[in-house]
């Protein structure tokens, strides 16, 4: 336990440094879902923004800015600190499900018409789009090595350059790969699918490492980490896979289907919402459970960590603030609608958005 901790901590201080931008779905490639800096409850709204229509995007915060998209079929961006807007851009389709990846001075996210947008931070004006299929895309970008990986409903996951798009590779899998993201760990994009099994590509070439399967569909993203990686299933279970081979090393179930990706902090602590209204913290290293906390729905959004608080939203709007360490509620916040996105924290405020279309930045009092 003690190696697999020192490893985590390396690894999570190194793509979570302090007062980092959450650039991407769950913060970073791994898909920790952590950032180092405390926000201790209560929270107080600093600001709102109201989208016409739903927001089933995950927002991304990177250069004073949150970016998001919408089912109104554009990209915004609000300034952090007032909720200012500082720029929208339409895109060919709704974005449904894609958090957008932020870095370099551009912002990337997938449209339901199965592109990959590539728009300026500065100014939101469109400089590419990749569009390998006419089906949906509803993946959340991954970058590593100067390339963009996503999946789509066309059975694929795809490689292109992010400096122009141009396409890498494209690998089939089995089924859709639907609603979720990749995650690097080990030197394999891990990307879960509707098939049931989880991938491993080896980034260079897409060719295939290993697959496993899983009782039923997979529909979340996995967390990678020190040579483990993490993920859900339909099938109520959460599997821990030895990255280099694909080895199942432990398994935990719940009482219904995991639609919620789990979040890991530095003490290797896992934690993730089920269909059972539950949200679990277990050790990342055996799978030994250590609390549950019973939320007033089912959990399909994902956790987002802060420090020793983790912040969780189950589907009736609920966001609960919880003590890491013993699951106890520290306080919680009724959203307008439902929500499914992901909850993203960067200098010091926490941005989550619901289906009703508002978004809501909170900091600490």
């Amino acid at each position: 336990m003690r190696t697999l901790c020192a490893a985590l901590l390396l690894l999570l201080a190194l793509a979570c440094p302090a007062r980092a931008d959450w650039g991407q779905f769950k913060a970073d490639a791994g898909r920790s879902g952590f950032v180092a800096d405390e926000l201790k409850p209560p929270l107080a709204q600093a600001w709102s923004y109201k989208s016409a229509k739903g927001l089933y995007s995950s927002p991304a915060i990177a250069g004073g800015l949150v970016v998001f998209g919408g089912e109104d079929r554009r990209v915004t961006a609000l300034s952090l600190e007032s909720g200012k807007l500082a720029w929208q851009t339409e895109v060919g389709e709704r974005i449904y499900g894609s958090g957008p990846l932020v870095r370099d001075g551009k912002a990337f996210v997938c449209s339901v018409d199965g592109c990959l947008n590539a728009l300026a931070l500065a100014d939101g004006s469109k400089l590419w789009a990749c569009c390998p299929s006419s089906e949906p895309a509803f993946s959340s970008p991954l970058y590593g090595e100067g390339a963009l990986y996503f999946g789509d409903d066309a059975k694929a996951v795809t490689a292109v350059k992010a400096a122009d798009g141009s396409q890498l590779w494209r690998s089939p899998v089995g089924g859709k790969v639907h609603d979720n993201a990749g995650a690097f760990g080990g030197g394999l994009a891990f990307f879960g699918c509707q098939d049931g099994r989880l991938y491993a590509f080896r980034p260079k070439d897409g060719s295939l490492a290993w697959s496993f399967k899983a009782g039923d569909l997979v529909n979340t993203t996995p967390c990678a980490a020190g040579g483990k990686v993490w993920f859900g299933s339909k099938d109520g279970i959460l599997y821990c896979l030895e990255q280099a081979s694909g080895r199942e090393l432990w398994r935990f179930a719940t009482g219904k289907g995991i639609a919620s990706s789990p979040a890991l902090d530095p003490q290797g602590r896992l934690v993730f919402g089920s269909g059972d209204r539950d949200v679990y913290c277990l050790q990342a290293q055996s799978g030994k459970e250590l609390w549950r906390f019973k939320t007033g729905d089912y959990v399909l959004s994902s956790p987002a960590i802060a420090g020793s608080t983790a912040y969780v939203a189950s589907f009736d709007g609920v966001l609960h603030a919880l003590d890491m360490a013993s699951g106890r509620e520290l306080w919680h916040f009724e959203m307008p609608g439902g929500v499914y996105a992901a909850p993203a924290i960067s200098q010091g405020r926490l941005v989550l958005c619901d289906r009703k279309g508002s978004l809501i930045c909170f900091k600490a009092p």
